[in-house]
């Protein structure tokens, strides 16, 4: 029986059935996971922006809280925030309220932040509103009232 079960397989080798793929096999195969890896890539990139935009909403409601603080110890807003990376602290420099504003993780820039109503100044201890803005990438439509961006938090 094993020598029937070897002729077998050398009788169809021979006969031009060989023991492999074809050509259209083989092409409805790539095709299939050409489609999958597109897909894949779409998703990932649509998941990255969702990321990103979370990071920036939750980067603003990190500095509003900070904002908060500080108005709440100095009875009014900074004039202008802090360069990325830095502190935001009182005037006197004596109480820290963000130990680094944040900035877009994309792109590493500071995020809009406009102090209320025109010539406020910190020495003058009269900004008593604010507004910051971000650009979220999975959002159409919307606008900043004062400044750049598609999403914009106000002070309360």
């Amino acid at each position: 029986m094993r020598g029937k079960s070897g002729l077998t397989l050398i009788s169809k080798l021979a006969k031009g059935n060989p023991a492999g793929f074809t050509l259209i096999e083989l092409m409805v195969t790539v095709s299939i996971v050409a489609v999958l890896m597109s897909a894949g890539m779409t998703l990932y990139g649509d998941m990255q922006k969702n990321g990103a935009d979370q990071q920036r909403e939750g980067d603003l409601a990190q500095i509003q809280s900070a904002l908060e603080q500080y108005k709440a110890d100095q009875h009014y807003y900074p004039s202008s925030l802090p360069a990325v990376g830095s502190a935001l602290k009182d005037p006197a420099n004596a109480v820290t309220y963000l130990s680094a504003v944040p900035g877009d993780p994309s792109s590493g820039a500071s995020y809009s932040y406009v102090a209320g109503q025109t010539g406020c100044t910190t020495a003058n201890k009269n900004c008593y509103s604010y507004t910051l803005c971000a650009t979220l990438e999975n959002t159409t439509g919307g606008s900043c009232s004062h400044g750049t961006g598609n999403y914009e938090v106000d002070s309360p």
